[in-house]
């Protein structure tokens, strides 16, 4: 089941984590490129975006619009967003230490600033 639900604003919003707060810090420059080419318009992640959490994890993130969503719909949309959780933190898993570990409160950002010089 996912982590957490929110209603906000006539959406529902869900996420799911993929990574530990540790394993994030460790991930590639290649995996992290390959997790946002994924999560352009959704078409690797199920129709989900991938961020990282505040307590540091990778998550995948689904929004759903509150109007019109059947208990059907709802429960297809959360059993989709978990296989493809399944199915990247099993990938993600697998994915080698990196070389370069950024840490500490500023990781997500030097990972950004890593993807920037690679690109």
């Amino acid at each position: 089941m996912p982590r957490a639900v929110h209603a906000a604003g006539g959406r529902i919003l869900l996420h799911v984590p993929v990574t530990s707060a540790a394993r994030t810090q460790a991930l590639s420059a290649t995996t992290l490129i390959a997790m946002l080419e994924a999560g352009f318009l959704g078409r690797g992640a199920g129709g989900a975006t991938f961020a990282v959490a505040p307590d540091r994890r990778c998550c995948l993130q689904l929004e759903l619009p509150l109007a019109g969503v059947s208990a059907a719909l709802l429960f297809n949309a959360v059993d989709q967003l978990l296989g493809v959780a399944e199915t990247w933190a099993l990938r993600l898993d697998r994915e080698p230490v990196a070389a370069v570990r950024p840490a500490g409160p500023d990781a997500p950002r030097a990972a950004i600033d890593l993807l920037a010089r690679r690109v």
